[in-house]
């Protein structure tokens, strides 16, 4: 199966179903990234991804001129257990993408427009472990030395799993809401988080 398509020498892409991981879908994580970081990262059998690890590992290698480590790199890591540190035999596929000032000095929310398979489902609570679908976007990037990162454009919710407790230590799934006073859409793609499950046939 392909998993990436290229148009004018740009890759795009969607992946396989996968559990969420930390997932940032909602409102962004801006621990790291004043602005804020939307994280879309997937955990998903190693065995299952090796064909799109394959196919990325391709443009990473045509971009920068050499292979990408097979166990970490800006597209995805190889998943250990957290107490001794062996293998689980998964991956992690690293889909982010950070919000950008534009010339004006707005905010350009990159929020990826977010669907769900089925109506009831439908929530802003969206937890680590659930499952999902990611479109994404290659960006082939050149910051003093050259690398490759996956933002998310799309995602598919099939099945959701929502944040257990009043709060997770681990930062998994979020305690959040759809807000647009909280956000200012600059383009009409960045502001289109709100979509129905009655529009899932446009994921694909």
């Amino acid at each position: 199966m392909k998993y990436l398509n290229e148009k004018s020498g740009k890759y795009s892409g969607m992946t396989m179903t996968g559990k969420a991981f930390y997932p940032r879908l909602v409102r962004p994580d801006t621990k790291y990234n004043k602005l804020g970081q939307y994280k879309a990262d997937i955990r998903v059998p190693a065995e299952e991804a090796k064909e799109l690890m394959a196919e990325l590992a391709q443009v990473y290698k045509e971009w920068t001129g050499s292979a990408p480590s097979k166990n970490e790199n800006t597209m995805w890591k190889m998943d250990e257990d957290k107490k001794t540190g062996e293998p689980t035999g998964d991956v992690i596929i690293k889909m982010r993408v950070a919000n950008k000032m534009n010339k004006e000095g707005e905010l350009w929310n990159r929020r990826p427009k977010v669907f769900f398979r089925d109506a009831d489902s439908r929530t802003d609570k969206i937890g680590g472990g659930s499952a999902i679908k990611v479109q994404f976007e290659v960006y082939c990037w050149n910051a003093e030395k050259k690398g490759v990162s996956l933002q998310p454009m799309s995602v598919l919710i099939e099945e959701v799993v929502e944040p257990q407790g009043e709060a997770n230590p681990f930062g998994e799934g979020e305690e959040a809401t759809f807000d647009d006073t909280a956000r200012t859409p600059v383009t009409e793609e960045s502001d289109d988080a709100d979509t129905t499950s009655k529009e899932s046939d446009d994921f694909y």
